[in-house]
């Protein structure tokens, strides 16, 4: 676990706060912002930009004004999901009434009313629950940023028709963000490819279907399957590699893994199709490979595979605790 430090409890400790600042210049602490920093176990990989931004909100929360609350992509940080890395560099806010919003370079606030019963108190702060902050996040954001945070949403066993679609501001766009999504999209990849399939006119595919050969073979679970097309696709986002190599499976295995499960979908009369994130930004390229792939596929070997349908993957549950505790630990006492 990353441990959080802040220069108050170094001073208090008789210690020289300066320190801090000298080691997050050679790289050994993260600066969260001035007076706080964090800092990574020795086994422990860098901190995420969640994790990063989760002990942002532990060390920020304290220094709120009262009534305020953690919402939108903070909220939705403390709840597990994924949020646009853009955002992470301030924490969310609403302030409740109509006064002025207050923004800092570490905090952006929003003047809204605030339900009760829309609120969860954890960890010694209130932030807002599932539905306001998937209804804030809708309204908030394009469908290639909210999707994939509703999809995750979904998975970690959101009920759809909790969503909050009453009439109101931007119910069309929230009306397609509940009806799009899906829970068996595994990644922010497979969600803006999703999104972008839709925009582009391409036919929605299947999603984690398992294929198996004609000898009942376990051939691969794809993430996308054009049926019908003989084609399957795999949005290969860094972190599905980076997690495998982190395991223990060296680069020149997963080269030559990936490259025998594509011969054998081939030999299975499919065609596989591979992208990145930058697909995701370069369309016209991920449409232009997608159409060719089904343009060959019709000359290509009748498709012999059978297909499988899966379960959703439930994530592990996000336990903030430590952090926050931590952060109590420490009192924080630098001013916003």
């Amino acid at each position: 676990m990353h441990t959080l430090i802040t220069a108050a409890a170094i001073a208090r400790r008789g210690g020289d706060p300066k320190q801090l600042h000298r080691r997050a210049e050679a790289g050994e602490l993260v600066r969260l912002r001035p007076g706080a920093y964090l800092q990574p176990d020795d086994d422990d990989a860098a901190p995420t930009p969640e994790e990063r931004h989760g002990a942002l909100i532990a060390v920020t929360a304290p220094l709120l004004g009262p009534g305020t609350v953690i919402s939108h992509w903070s909220a939705a940080v403390l709840l597990g999901l994924p949020v646009p890395m853009r955002l992470l560099d301030r924490v969310s806010v609403i302030r409740p009434g109509s006064g002025s919003k207050a923004d800092s370079r570490w905090v952006h606030a929003v003047a809204a009313p605030l339900d009760p019963g829309e609120l969860v108190h954890v960890h010694g702060l209130a932030h807002t629950g599932g539905r306001r902050t998937l209804r804030d996040l809708a309204v908030r954001l394009d469908p290639m940023e909210s999707v994939p945070i509703v999809d995750a949403a979904l998975r970690r066993g959101f009920p759809r028709d909790d969503l909050d679609c009453t009439p109101g501001y931007a119910l069309r766009k929230r009306e397609f963000v509940r009806d799009f999504a899906d829970p068996l999209a595994e990644s922010v990849l497979e969600s803006r490819s999703r999104v972008l399939f839709d925009r582009l006119g391409l036919p929605a595919p299947e999603l984690q279907l398992e294929v198996v050969d004609e000898h009942g073979r376990f051939v691969a679970r794809n993430d996308f399957t054009w049926r019908r097309q003989r084609v399957v696709g795999e949005a290969d986002g860094r972190a599905k590699y980076d997690d495998q190599h982190r395991e223990g499976t060296t680069i020149a295995e997963l080269v030559e893994r990936a490259h025998g499960r594509d011969a054998d979908l081939l030999r299975a009369g499919l065609l596989p199709v591979h992208w990145n994130h930058r697909a995701t930004v370069e369309a016209a390229e991920l449409d232009t490979a997608i159409r060719d792939a089904f343009r060959a596929a019709a000359f290509a070997e009748p498709c012999r595979a059978l297909f499988r349908t899966t379960r959703p993957r439930r994530p592990a549950p996000v336990d903030w605790g430590p952090l926050f505790e931590q952060a109590a630990d420490q009192r924080v006492l630098t001013v916003t």
